[in-house]
């Protein structure tokens, strides 16, 4: 590409990746990571109530499991309470749940097993089949043993408590995982903001860069022209000076012709310097100080305005 027209596409460039100011960029930002963070949060909750509902379906299942065998203890309306109790201890122990117990709504206590916890609690009615006609159980109590017993009247519960320690140990996860991912995707946007402003500052070095290759340019072109404008000029000055230096030499006494030609060489010269001056232009110099006498300034302005005046 030419010079001229990798400035044309890196300005270009710069007005696609930047068309608008800062603020807005930074706004944009921050709601993009605004957007991470409740996007990961929605995920979380979605996360937590399905790990909650697994749990409520095991416990259920689990009061399931628990309820057969009590049934079975309890036939024709009567039960034995100690093998109702070590069936009661027995299931608790192979289905691994922190407590059972079978009693009366609001009443008597009919088996138990485990100690009370802060685990998750799951209860349903307790239903084993009665027998029909009068009384409970009537001829079927002797076929039982002599240690059974008449169900309570009333409504019967069922009852199990699960450790929510498993729930725990995942819900403590999917925060981690919350946390994790959440940071990770945070730092991958502001890796890809660090990334676009370092792309758009070289943009703007590059635009920088060509300017100033354009104006460094422009100043050789000019040194040069300069150059040949003072060498154009500085021949014709040269040769008005060689004519008034040679006037001046003949003009023996004449004071008025040999001030004209003196005042013409001294023009002449400062003109010339003024011309070497400019061909410095593109290597400019620093600035030199010295005192200068006003009396002697003044007496070479009259000596130039005196034809004026005299006219």
């Amino acid at each position: 590409l030419t010079p001229w027209a990798r400035a044309f596409f890196v300005r270009s460039t710069l007005r696609l990746v930047m068309p608008r100011p800062a603020l807005a960029v930074y706004a944009t930002l921050a709601a993009t990571l605004g957007a991470v963070w409740v996007w990961q949060a929605i995920d979380l909750r979605a996360s937590w109530t399905e790990h909650r509902e697994e749990h409520r379906r095991f416990g259920v299942a689990l009061l399931g499991a628990t309820e057969g065998p009590a049934v079975r203890e309890c036939r024709g309306g009567y039960f034995d309470p100690a093998s109702l109790q070590a069936v009661t201890e027995a299931t608790r122990a192979d289905l691994g749940t922190a407590r059972v117990e079978i009693r009366v709504v609001g009443g008597e206590l009919l088996a138990e097993a485990g100690s009370p916890g802060d685990g998750s609690r799951f209860a349903k009615p307790f239903l084993p089949p009665r027998p029909r006609g009068r009384g409970p159980g009537g001829h079927r109590r002797g076929s039982m043993g002599a240690g059974t017993v008449p169900l309570p009247e009333g409504e019967l519960e069922i009852s199990i408590e699960l450790s929510d320690a498993a729930l725990e140990e995942k819900l403590s996860a999917d925060l981690r995982r919350f946390f994790v991912t959440a940071t990770a995707l945070t730092l991958a946007v502001a890796a890809l903001a660090i990334l676009w402003r370092a792309w758009e500052r070289s943009l703007r070095l590059e635009a920088s860069l060509e300017t100033s290759r354009e104006r460094v340019r422009a100043l050789e072109y000019l040194g040069r022209i300069g150059a040949g404008l003072a060498h154009e000029t500085r021949n014709p000055l040269s040769v008005v000076r060689g004519h008034a230096q040679r006037m001046r030499e003949k003009a023996g006494d004449g004071q008025a012709v040999q001030r004209a030609a003196a005042a013409i060489e001294e023009e002449t010269d400062r003109t010339l310097e003024r011309l070497d001056e400019f061909q410095l232009l593109s290597r400019p110099s620093p600035w030199r100080s010295e005192p200068l006498d006003l009396r002697v300034l003044l007496d070479g302005l009259s000596d130039l305005l005196f034809p004026d005046l005299e006219t």
